[in-house]
């Protein structure tokens, strides 16, 4: 119970590890639900640029394509959708590669994180 009380103390801290993963985690959710809805009114325009997507209404066809963007984001395979013109190709590729600048960015923030939980463990 102490630590938990401590550990709520030190939440406050401006660079402390809480916060930094919250913000990674609101960062990565809101680049996802950003690309989502540029996909799905990409396939509202044209629904032959999307492969495997069945035409729903606009809030299930976001589901599918944010799950599409977070497996973009995350270079896993859980949604199966595939783009076929240029246009779904780059902004793909302009996806990748935001999201490889924000993991380069996460990273970067790891001394920040060491820094904090060090402080934390030491009592400082």
């Amino acid at each position: 119970m102490k630590l938990l009380n401590d550990m709520v103390k030190y939440v406050p801290d401006k660079n402390n590890f809480v916060k930094i993963i919250q913000k990674n985690i609101i960062t990565l959710v809101s680049l996802s639900v950003n690309f989502a809805i540029q996909y799905n009114i990409i396939f509202d325009y044209n629904n032959t640029y999307f492969e495997n997507v069945q035409i729903n209404n606009w809030w299930s066809n976001f589901e599918d394509f944010f799950f599409y963007s977070f497996s973009i984001m995350t270079n896993s395979s859980i949604s199966n959708i595939r783009p076929t013109s240029f246009y779904t190709k780059a902004l793909s590729c302009v996806e990748v590669s935001a999201s490889f600048i924000v993991i380069v960015l996460i990273l970067a923030n790891y001394q920040v994180i060491g820094e904090s939980l060090r402080k934390y463990f030491k009592g400082d």
